[in-house]
């Protein structure tokens, strides 16, 4: 079995996309509490530019924390997969508790995060940790 190194950078591609393409769709979200009203085409264009370029700058340490944590239960201590999805979902509901309270202390949970969390913990789920090695014969 073969580990599949770009696991949480792929991820965290994915994730960033999946959040940006949401508050593209669903401005509310991003803009909440107050109401983005009628949008226009730009106004999504720009709102996905921005999420997207807001989301990777903002997650950075998050996916640090992630990574690092990814190579010690793989490499290291070879956990089995979902053990490992399981921690890194954990992790991940932490790091964006914290970034939560740091940026938004005032609201319990922004739904920007919520939306964050559910389709990050999708993808984490979604995508394989170890690869079967096709040239090794048992």
């Amino acid at each position: 079995m073969r580990i599949n190194k770009f696991f949480v950078l792929k991820v965290w591609l994915i994730s960033t996309f999946l959040i940006a393409f949401i508050c593209a769709c669903a401005p509310n979200i991003r803009t909440y509490p107050f109401s983005a009203g009628h949008t226009s085409f730009l106004f999504r264009l720009g709102m996905f530019v921005g999420v997207f370029e807001t989301a990777l700058t903002f997650s950075v340490p998050i996916f640090l924390c992630l990574y690092g944590l990814f190579f010690l239960l793989t490499a290291r201590l070879f956990m089995s997969e979902i053990i490992v999805k399981s921690a890194l979902a954990v992790l991940l509901l932490i790091g964006v508790f914290i970034c939560n309270s740091i940026y938004f202390p005032a609201e319990r949970l922004q739904p920007f995060f919520i939306a964050y969390v559910v389709e990050t913990v999708s993808a984490i789920f979604f995508f394989r940790i170890y690869q079967v090695d096709l040239d090794y014969i048992d």
